[in-house]
This record gives C-alpha cells, sequence and structure tokens, in this order.
C-alpha cells in the first residue's frame, strides 16, 4: 500500500466501519432480544475500541498499512467475540443472529440500483464485505462470465479470529451466506451456497 492516502485507503476504512456496524446491530439485537445488555462493553474491555471519525484525521500516515491491517483485526475480533459470548450461553440463538445479519445484507443491497447486472453486484461486494487487506487475495473467482460469477473465500483471512474465539469456520462461513441471501434476496440473480466457503450468482 502507498504511503499516501488514496481510494483503496478509504474504501478499506469504509470496509472496516462496516464490519465494525454489523457487530453494534448486533449488540443492539442482542438487547432487544432480552439476552444481554451489557455486550458493547464487554467487547470494548476486552478487544478494544475501533477508531472513528474522518481518516485523514486518524490514521498513522507513518504507518498506513500497519494502522489498517490493526483496525482490520480488531473489527474481526469484535465480531467473532460477540458472537461467542452469546452463543456459549445457548446454541440455539445461532439462528436469531443469521437473521441479524440477513437483515444487515438486505439492507446494504438498498445501496444498490434496482436493475444491477450481475457483476454489478458482485463487484460491490468487494466495497461492502472486509475479507482482509487488498495484498490478502481474500476472494478467488472461479467463473466470471456475465450472467454469473463464482467465488470463493479463503478461511485464512478470517477463521483465525474465531478459532482464537473456540469457534470454527463453519460459524463464520454461516453467517456470511445468511448476509448474502439478504444481499441477493430482493434481485434478480439466483444466489447459492455451493461449498463451505464457496458461492455462486446467475442471472434469473
Amino acid at each position: 500500500m502507498s504511503q499516501f492516502l488514496g481510494f483503496i485507503h478509504h474504501m478499506m476504512y469504509g470496509k472496516i466501519q462496516r464490519q465494525e456496524a454489523l457487530t453494534k446491530e448486533l449488540c443492539k439485537q442482542a438487547k432487544e432480544f432480552g439476552w444481554t445488555d451489557s455486550l458493547v462493553e464487554q467487547l470494548d474491555e476486552t478487544c478494544g475500541i475501533p477508531k472513528e471519525g474522518n481518516l485523514e484525521e486518524i490514521i498513522d500516515l507513518g504507518n498506513i498499512h500497519g494502522w489498517l491491517q490493526a483496525q482490520v483485526n480488531l473489527v474481526e475480533t469484535r465480531f467473532a467475540k460477540a458472537v461467542c459470548i452469546l452463543t456459549k450461553e445457548n446454541e440455539d440463538r445461532l439462528e436469531k443472529i443469521k437473521e441479524v445479519c440477513r437483515t444487515v445484507g438486505k439492507n446494504t443491497a438498498c445501496e444498490m440500483p434496482r436493475d444491477s447486472s450481475v457483476k454489478e453486484l458482485f463487484d460491490s461486494l468487494g466495497q461492502f464485505l472486509l475479507d482482509g487487506m487488498p495484498c490478502d487475495g481474500g476472494v478467488d473467482i472461479h467463473n466470471a462470465e456475465e450472467d454469473e460469477i463464482l467465488w470463493s473465500v479463503d478461511g485464512f483471512v478470517h477463521v483465525p479470529y474465531w478459532e482464537k474465539e473456540g469457534m470454527s469456520s463453519e460459524t463464520f462461513f454461516n453467517l456470511r451466506d445468511a448476509w448474502l441471501q439478504g444481499f441477493f434476496e430482493d434481485r434478480d440473480v439466483d444466489y447459492e451456497r455451493i461449498g463451505e466457503s464457496t458461492f455462486r450468482i446467475k442471472e434469473k
């Protein structure tokens, strides 16, 4: 990454913010469900608090890559920790957590025009979903046609955070699947998960 702020840095910060927004929504819903009203405080205490504000004012310009990587690590850890805390008390809560992710995905899709093509919808995922740093190559595209795209997400950019909490890669990818279901729900595409970390969309 460059030592100067550019589009890619702002895009990364935007994805970091979206990941943290998902965690905050989960915390909000956990309170509404009557599960806990102290999840945010628990995450702040055990994980730390992500930086907020204008990127130019909060980033370490002398270590842009390192600063962004640290924020990626932080928001990934917070999400995994939140799910761990909630499901440790009751594993059945995972179904409602999936619904939270599904709703967030559906709401995110509203930012895209109704007539977005398969390619446009897929490309937008690169702005909405955090899959490591650009240099990590967290997304592998196996097939990219005008009306169909097949891709997978490399577990190494997510799984360590979940394993640290004693959880499996399956949990993360089930939640990612729920988000994607919501995102594509009202679109003229067929969405399918065809492996733990492999997904496909095609024009109806």
